[in-house]
């Protein structure tokens, strides 16, 4: 992983028990995590009559042993929130992921 390193909080989408017997779903920090965070493209989009601005990035990371990171996690850095929507692990060698987030501002 080539490039300056970024150091990015993850949060594990979990469930939490509501106190009435059911449960609420929400973030939880877990780790951070450092990598090589990468800017891919970015385009504007009109949702409900406001102009929202989409950017893709790819942090590329280490093999978090022991760990799990699916597309419902997300990672924070400072303000900024990433959505996941793709983890690849190139040539299933555990050494490194390959992680495609979205940023929407």
């Amino acid at each position: 992983m080539i490039g300056p390193k970024t150091t990015m909080s993850l949060q594990q989408y979990t469930e939490v028990p509501d106190g009435q017997g059911g449960f609420t779903f929400t973030y939880q920090a877990k780790r951070k995590i450092k990598g090589v965070l990468t800017p891919l493209l970015g385009n504007e989009r009109m949702i409900t009559g406001k102009e929202t601005v989409f950017a893709d990035y790819m942090f590329a990371i280490d093999f978090p042993l022991g760990l799990t990171i699916t597309e419902k996690d997300r990672f924070v850095l400072k303000a900024r929130k990433f959505d996941i929507s793709l983890i690849t692990d190139p040539a299933e060698q555990h050494r490194h992921l390959e992680i495609m987030l979205e940023e929407i501002t």
